[in-house]
């Protein structure tokens, strides 16, 4: 009785030892590498665990989650920083004609070009304000179930109809378009969104009598559908092409232009969201291009041909 009772002791001492050196142990130096984290504020990584498969299994998942969230609070904090330095200015300017103004008595006249003035720059902030907005919305777009068959010849034909009469009539410019089938899955908002803001970028930057095209079409044997708007207009150099993607960035030849830099970080965002590619060409002086390549949603487009 006596020996079967030491073997059961022996037995259990054994499996807390193993817990300990199996779980205890790994979860220990977690639990440390995060207090780190907390304490230092700095970039960590979980150390090695162990070489079981479970053990490193969980460290590369808790290291992947680990660098997710540092990108993310980089991103906020760069985000952050930028809309302030953006709002600073109309703010700045808002500020400065209302203290003039209230220096002495003026004319009616004055004061309601003032105030028209101070409609502009407050549109401006709107402006930003609305378009982080719409950037932080694409959270929810976060799984397939948004997703639905559409096509960009659908989406190109509504922006192209909407940004007409101020490509063709307001600033004077000839508005192109060589549509095709091309079926992927996505969001028609969003890819009109996309269509919409390349026409409008393409037309700041093409003078007028300039050329604005639209093409959409797709390849079977690449399964690819495309989406292209190009111009004739001024062109970029490859630091503007590099940097044209990034939020409120503008070149400077389009400071004076209006506009805060937001319209293409959307368009990037938007092809992220479709996992599309967007290869941008350009020349100074001659124009620009800007395609987005998609996954072709073939059992769509043969339903269009048997019809």
């Amino acid at each position: 009785m006596g020996g079967l009772f030491a073997g059961c002791a022996l037995s259990f001492f054994i499996s807390l030892w193993f817990l300990e050196l199996r779980i205890y142990t790994p979860l220990r130096k977690t639990c440390q590498s995060l207090r780190k984290k907390k304490r230092k504020n700095d970039r960590v990584t979980i150390p090695f665990l162990g070489d079981h498969p479970q053990l490193v299994e969980l460290r590369e998942s808790l290291n992947k989650l680990l660098r997710q969230y540092e990108e993310s609070l980089a991103q906020l904090k760069q985000l952050s920083a930028d809309t302030s330095h953006e709002l600073r200015t109309p703010i700045a300017v808002i500020k400065g004609k209302i203290e003039i103004m209230l220096m002495s008595t003026r004319e009616p006249s004055y004061y309601v070009e003032r105030l028209q003035q101070i409609m502009v720059q407050i549109e401006n902030m709107q402006q930003i304000v609305e378009s982080i907005l719409e950037l932080s919305r694409f959270s929810k777009f976060s799984g397939p179930e948004w997703m639905e068959s559409v096509d960009l010849l659908m989406a190109a034909d509504e922006a192209c109809e909407n940004m007409f009469p101020l490509i063709e009539k307001t600033r004077r410019q000839h508005l192109v378009k060589k549509l095709s089938f091309a079926p992927v899955f996505g969001s028609i908002e969003l890819l009109t969104r996309v269509v919409t803001n390349l026409l409008d970028n393409a037309s700041k930057y093409t003078p007028e009598g300039g050329t604005i095209g639209v093409e959409t079409w797709s390849d079977i044997k690449k399964q690819k559908a495309y989406l292209r708007i190009w111009d004739t207009g001024q062109g970029m150099d490859e630091y503007a092409i590099q940097k044209c993607r990034d939020l409120f960035w503008r070149a400077d030849t389009a400071r004076s232009g209006g506009g805060y830099g937001l319209g293409l970080p959307l368009v990037q965002r938007i092809s992220e969201l479709h996992k599309a590619e967007v290869d941008i060409q350009s020349t100074l002086g001659k124009g620009s291009s800007f395609t987005l390549t998609f996954s072709l949603d073939t059992n769509t487009l043969s339903e269009y041909e048997i019809s």
